[in-house]
């Protein structure tokens, strides 16, 4: 064979061969990495739904003793399965990490519960209740107050006024946000000391 020839066709076996390398490690990368991807969206998923089951549960036994409203409902049920859906959503925006924080709070209620000497007077909801399921209650709702009065509507007004200043044409007006944005920063404060002076949520004693 010419060596001219041969030596073009070692060097096309070896730009093959290695073009070849290539794609396998780059295929085996991007199977690792969604690999990755869906392992820490299935552990998330575990966490949020052990985190939701247990709050669904101590309100059911909430439930048994004093019988199933709807307020029981539209405060336990709807915002934990609301914030447990939309935190899984894409792309992650303030709102998706605001429902991540709000369910890694409730979580924080369930270890707390545990642990008499942490947030020792924290109860109040319903003294029927075992002393763990009352401070897991007690513990949300707190969180929940300070998400409903102060922090939603921060985001909410904030994200809308952002909006205003790129030009869109956002759902609230700005006298409205403004507005929003003005109780919100008064009835945050206020919030805290209610959940401090009736839900005991106060880490000593």
């Amino acid at each position: 064979m010419n060596p001219a020839r041969a030596r073009t066709a070692h060097k096309a076996g070896r730009f093959n061969a290695r073009s070849m390398s290539r794609l396998i490690v780059g295929r085996i990368g991007r199977n690792s990495f969604w690999l990755d991807k869906w392992r820490m969206w299935k552990m998330t998923v575990v966490n949020r739904g052990i985190t939701t089951v247990s709050l669904l549960a101590i309100a059911a036994q909430l439930t048994a003793i004093r019988g199933l409203d709807f307020g029981q409902i539209l405060l336990f049920v709807v915002p934990v399965l609301f914030a447990m859906l939309f935190s899984n959503s894409t792309p992650v925006t303030r709102g998706v990490i605001l429902a991540r924080v709000f369910l890694s709070l409730i979580a924080f209620g369930l270890f707390i519960s545990r642990l008499p000497w942490l947030f020792p007077d924290l109860g109040g909801v319903d003294p029927r209740l075992p002393r763990e399921s009352d401070r897991v209650l007690t513990w949300y709702c707190a969180t929940y107050l300070l998400f409903c009065t102060f922090l939603i509507p921060l985001h909410l007004f904030t994200h809308t006024l952002n909006q205003h200043r790129l030009g869109m044409r956002p759902q609230f007006s700005r006298p409205t946000c403004y507005l929003g944005l003005s109780t919100a920063l008064l009835l945050g404060p206020g919030m805290i000391w209610v959940m401090i002076r009736f839900l005991h949520v106060w880490p000593i004693v």
